[in-house]
């Protein structure tokens, strides 16, 4: 059961909104301990997902978060480049596309790709490779994207916490230093 609901009871009141996030995240709000909220499900996802929307209609708001992103992007390339790659597979495009489990989803795109094709399809052609991958792979990719997007967030939130821990270790080093003398 999530900790804190979005959106909040009134939905033009940001003031409400920053006191349920500092509730959840505490004095630093940043995008690893979001990300780990969400997925610790502290926070109401689809809540959270709507009220976000509802904030990129806001111009201010949306160059704000664009800017955010960007520098987040550029200070972690490799972190955002899994989280994309994570996102992309938990969706599963070839199942999105059509290319199921079972063959062909009806009235999918690659139901339709089949039927202009006719009654054969030709072994080794695109359309047979990407439907033989959407059955191998269809049930499995979810997971792996799952997998991959897990391990990027927990790589952004350790990164940030070994930071906090070398401040501490610096912080309690001055103070061992000046307790002894050395």
């Amino acid at each position: 059961m999530p900790i804190a609901t979005f959106p909040p009871d009134d939905p033009n009141d940001d003031r409400e909104l920053i006191i349920r996030l500092l509730a959840i995240l505490g004095p630093r709000i940043n995008a690893n301990g979001l990300m780990f909220a969400l997925i610790c499900r502290l926070v109401d996802a689809n809540g959270f997902i709507h009220t976000l929307l509802h904030r990129f209609a806001d111009a201010v708001f949306r160059d704000s978060f664009l800017l955010r992103m960007a520098r987040y992007i550029k200070e972690h390339p490799y972190q955002a480049a899994f989280m994309v790659a994570g996102i992309v597979l938990s969706a599963n495009p070839l199942a999105l596309a059509g290319f199921g489990t079972l063959g062909p989803i009806a009235g999918s795109i690659a139901a339709g790709w089949q039927a202009s094709m006719g009654a054969s399809v030709v072994a080794g052609s695109l359309f047979s490779v990407l439907q033989s991958a959407g059955m191998v792979y269809g049930a499995v990719m979810p997971a792996i994207g799952g997998g991959i997007l897990g391990s990027a967030v927990v790589s952004a939130v350790v990164e940030a916490q070994i930071e906090r821990i070398k401040e501490w270790g610096r912080a309690l080093r001055g103070w061992w230093n000046g307790l002894t003398g050395w």
